[in-house]
């Protein structure tokens, strides 16, 4: 045993990492070895004097006084823990120095014995922080790099010119490549052409724009559109910061193309004043022309309004501007070919970029003033918005470019699309409400009316209006089992029509013979369903519509 407590204080002596022994009772080591020497800067002689509170600075890292925390640990030790723990001590010199401190209680009959090995972890620390540090600025630079990456991709994505001005010339020192990409005109053209910029300045905007910027000094924002090499106009927003010191005179300028925002601003304006001059007092034509009046001012050269009448055709009602209004009225209704018929019928708004020479001919429908009337409006180009509300096709909205420099795009036909539903809505309730009308005044003429005779004229005249109808009859369900003729208007051939057979080749005689009406879309129809009474036809008769009048289920006429 002597020899193992000498070979164990031999290992403990020469050990690199300090070891010490603490009487507990006494409150000092009782064992301290050669790096425990070195690390508290002291002789052994003194060490084996002290404690750990006399090594240590008043507070630990954690807070707690050194001695409470000294205690604390200690305690554990000697309960059977093994604690680990950071520790800070003081050298003799006053430096402190951080270390690693793993406690043991020691076994002993007569006393408590707690070893304690201390370990230096001033380096590890530092190399732990240097490491962190490293961690956190390589962290940082990637932040950074992707910062840098999003902003170039921002900027990349804007569509945003940069450009530097001498601001007493205004020719360019620098143009960037997104100049090219939003206007169309390369680099070389804005550093080698003079005039360019105040060249393309929309008309509109040239005075105000070079006011403002040949007298700016400072910060300046302006708003205003130039034409780009294909034509459109671009709305820019132009920010610049305007120097004109001797050295370092210049205008440096940011412009956004600003082309969409604008455009959703005037056709939301656009849309809303539609809908107070659709909703405003006045006749019907006189509201569709202030809507073509507000559609020139934004979209197009030219807006006409055509109604669609029961014989197919469209009848001009409003256009604008007013001095071409004449001209486009003066024309009459128009039939459309029947492939535009059924496009018209989708009520989606399409393009015509061109009007060929077929389709001045339709139009012009073989009258040869009519063609030359067509041919002096100098149409180009039309979008079309069919005015379909409820299913059923109204009228047409066309708005008509004369030159080659206006364009319509997805955004043009989204807001033609929007006009043309608020014409349809407003059209179709306009006619609704004029039909209650006409059928009330059919009701209370009805119910004035002494005889049946009567009643038939009051009937066929409302129904003329209400309905449009080109010739409307009325015949009764006599006791012989015939329909006799009560009345007609625009009827031919009266004597074919005063008494016929419930059984004769004809839609009313049909209609009274099942009780349920007889509808027919077009000439074509009463063709193949009526053959043999095809002579009996006007030369203008396309649909017709045979309602039988019946009272609790029995036919009357």
């Amino acid at each position: 045993m002597r020899a193992e407590l000498a070979r164990y204080l031999a290992l403990a002596e020469h050990a690199p990492d300090a070891v010490v022994i603490l009487d507990v009772a006494k409150g000092c080591f009782v064992l301290v070895n050669q790096a425990a020497e070195r690390l508290f800067g002291l002789d052994r002689e003194v060490l084996l004097t002290v404690g750990p509170a006399e090594v240590s600075p008043p507070t630990q890292p954690d807070g707690r006084a050194s001695e409470l925390a000294a205690a604390d640990y200690i305690s554990r030790a000697l309960a059977g823990e093994r604690p680990c723990f950071e520790w800070t001590h003081r050298r003799s010199d006053g430096q402190e120095v951080l270390c690693e401190i793993t406690l043991l209680r020691l076994p002993s009959a007569d006393r408590d014995l707690v070893r304690g090995s201390i370990l230096d972890i001033t380096d590890r620390k530092e190399a732990e922080k240097a490491r962190s540090a490293a961690v956190t600025a390589q962290a940082e630079r990637r932040v950074a790099e992707a910062g840098a990456a999003r902003l170039r991709a921002m900027v990349a994505g804007l569509n945003a010119i940069v450009w530097e001005q001498d601001p007493q010339t205004l020719r360019f020192r620098f143009v960037n490549d997104r100049a090219r990409a939003v206007l169309g005109y390369p680099v070389g053209r804005w550093l080698s052409e003079d005039g360019l910029w105040q060249r393309i300045l929309h008309p509109d905007d040239r005075d105000e724009v070079m006011r403002a910027v040949t007298a700016a000094s400072g910060d300046l924002s302006l708003t205003y559109r130039v034409r780009a090499e294909d034509g459109r106009w671009v709305w820019l927003h132009h920010l610049a910061h305007v120097v004109r010191d001797d050295e370092t005179a210049a205008i440096h300028s940011v412009l956004i193309d600003v082309s969409e925002q604008r455009r959703q601003q005037r056709a939301s304006a656009l849309l809303a004043a539609t809908g107070r001059a659709l909703s405003g007092p006045g006749p019907l034509e006189q509201r569709l022309a202030a809507v073509a009046e507000l559609a020139v001012a934004e979209v197009c050269d030219r807006a006409n309004v055509w109604l669609r009448g029961t014989d197919g055709r469209y009848r001009p009602v409003a256009v604008a501007p007013a001095h071409v209004a004449p001209q486009v009225l003066g024309l009459g209704p128009i039939s459309a070919p029947p492939h535009l018929e059924e496009i018209y019928r989708t009520g989606q708004p399409f393009v015509l970029p061109e009007i060929t020479e077929g389709m001045v001919r339709d139009a012009a429908g073989g009258d040869p003033a009519r063609r030359s009337a067509v041919e002096a409006l100098g149409t180009r180009s039309v979008l079309v918005a069919p005015l379909v509300a409820a299913g059923q096709l109204v009228g047409l909205l066309t708005l008509v470019s004369t030159g080659t420099e206006r364009r319509y795009d997805d955004a043009d036909l989204a807001l033609a699309g929007d006009l043309g539903q608020r014409i349809a809505t407003m059209v179709s309730a306009e006619r609704m409400a004029q039909r209650q009308r006409h059928l009330h005044e059919v009701t209370v003429a009805l119910a004035a009316a002494g005889t049946v005779a009567e009643a038939a004229e009051v009937l066929s005249a409302g129904l003329r209006r209400a309905l449009g109808a080109s010739a409307v009859g009325v015949c009764r369900l006599a006791s012989d089992g015939w329909l006799h003729l009560v009345y007609s208007d625009g009827v031919e051939r009266l004597d074919r029509f005063a008494r016929v057979s419930l059984q004769a080749p004809f839609p009313f005689a049909e209609a009274a013979r099942t009780g349920e009406p007889v509808w027919l879309a077009s000439r074509a129809q009463w063709i193949e369903r009526y053959p043999d009474s095809v002579s009996t036809l006007r030369a203008d008769t396309e649909a017709t519509v045979s309602l039988p009048l019946t009272v609790a289920g029995r036919v009357l006429g």
